[in-house]
């Protein structure tokens, strides 16, 4: 009896195998399905972490001349400079001596070109001040001794005034050259006034001072600027994926919310020179925006840097693809569906699917729960039902599952 029993056994049960797995059986396959979902949008968001700390976006170095004497610092630790803001001066004591042996020379040919001006008015008064020619029609025997004489007379004023206008033409020539040192000495003078207006160094930025050398060592003036960004350091690793252009967020304990960023830098040599026993670390820096936050020099932040991301796209969780390849959907015909589809981006249990799928469908959470395309039951989850979802399920729809349960049994 037990042989017996056993054998039936078997063949009842191989027998409900075969009309299972007959194609086109009367009996039907029925897959349990516990876990499902919907294919709601979301954002898929890869980041990698770091930190970093708030510096200035520039630090501009200002610098002397070892070999010109120094005088004196305009400005001290932690002034505000603007373009143009005098910062230290060289000394002048040399300069103000040489300006003064020029104005000397100045007012002395200018003084020689006045004793030549006068020089040529009392020259031009004596010619005007020459009797003129004599001169007639007729010379009797009486006049000729007089009209020898006066002739003779006016080839001496004739003489007197080519000699008077010889002299005043040179006394003009020497007039030209006195001009011409006056110019000289004058041109010499502007030059060292420029130079001496150059003594005095100007800022040609606009920032904070941050530091003054009293020992003169160069940089003798460090301004930095008021405009702050973050510099931080990524890894080895990191580095492979971090580039210029990507977002960074930007938190810490010390403000509320997060600054919005962007690497507006990444530096490709490592910070350190680089040791066999070292890991290496690449310097970047974060440009922060327009923010309301205040933020001072300093600061420790952390960074959170978006290496790739998609926003606004059907989602489902990573465990419901098998293979990379396909997925388990529940369709609107109360069947299990194997669904070729081209996923996107991966993060952690979240993963973007590009083709293959539509908002609002449901899919197999676990797809080890199916095992062929089939007719499917689930349990009731009170938990689930809500009158939300009654609202927006169709009358049709609900007398639809409903007959289909029923079915079912």
């Amino acid at each position: 009896m037990w042989f017996l029993g056993t054998t039936s056994f078997i063949v009842i049960i191989g027998l409900n195998i075969f009309l299972m797995e007959k194609e086109n059986s009367k009996v039907d396959r029925l897959n349990y399905v516990v876990d499902w979902k919907r294919v709601t949008a979301g954002d898929v968001v890869e980041t990698t972490a770091t930190e970093g700390v708030i510096v200035p976006m520039e630090r501009h170095p200002i610098f002397i001349d070892p070999h010109t004497e120094f005088s004196e610092f305009f400005v001290k630790k932690g002034d505000q400079v603007d373009k143009g803001t005098p910062l230290f001066a060289y000394a002048s004591d040399n300069l103000e001596q040489q300006i003064a042996l020029l104005d000397a020379e100045i007012s002395s040919l200018l003084t020689s070109k006045d004793h030549i001006n006068a020089f040529i008015q009392n020259l031009e008064g004596m010619k005007y001040a020459l009797p003129l020619p004599v001169s007639s029609s007729y010379f009797g025997d009486e006049q000729v001794d007089v009209a020898r004489q006066a002739h003779e007379e006016a080839m001496s004023m004739r003489v007197l005034s080519v000699s008077i206008d010889q002299a005043i033409a040179e006394k003009e020539l020497e007039k030209d050259k006195v001009d011409q040192d006056i110019k000289k000495y004058e041109d010499q003078r502007r030059a060292i006034e420029n130079g001496r207006s150059g003594l005095t160094v100007l800022s040609s930025h606009a920032g904070i001072v941050e530091d003054i050398s009293f020992a003169l060592d160069n940089p003798v003036i460090t301004i930095i600027s008021e405009t702050t960004v973050m510099e931080g350091k990524v890894s080895e690793e990191q580095m492979k994926v971090v580039q210029e252009g990507m977002k960074a967020n930007i938190t810490s304990s010390l403000f509320n919310g997060r600054i919005n960023g962007e690497i507006h830098h990444l530096e490709r040599l490592p910070i350190d020179q680089p040791h066999i026993d070292k890991d290496s670390a690449y310097r970047f820096l974060v440009d922060l925006g327009d923010h309301e936050k205040e933020l001072n020099i300093g600061y420790h932040v952390e960074a959170e840097i978006v290496t790739a991301e998609a926003r606004d796209v059907p989602v489902v969780e990573t465990e419901s693809i098998q293979g990379n390849q396909y997925m388990w959907m529940l369709n609107d015909r109360g069947m299990t569906e194997k669904r070729p589809i081209e996923p996107g981006l991966k993060v952690k249990k979240r993963h973007e699917v590009k083709n293959g799928v539509s908002l609002g469908e449901f899919y197999v959470l676990d797809q080890r729960e199916v095992d062929y395309e089939a007719r499917f039951i689930t349990p009731f989850k009170m938990n689930k039902l809500t009158k939300t979802t009654w609202k927006e399920a169709s009358t049709r729809k609900i007398i639809k599952y409903m007959l289909i349960g029923l079915l079912q049994r």
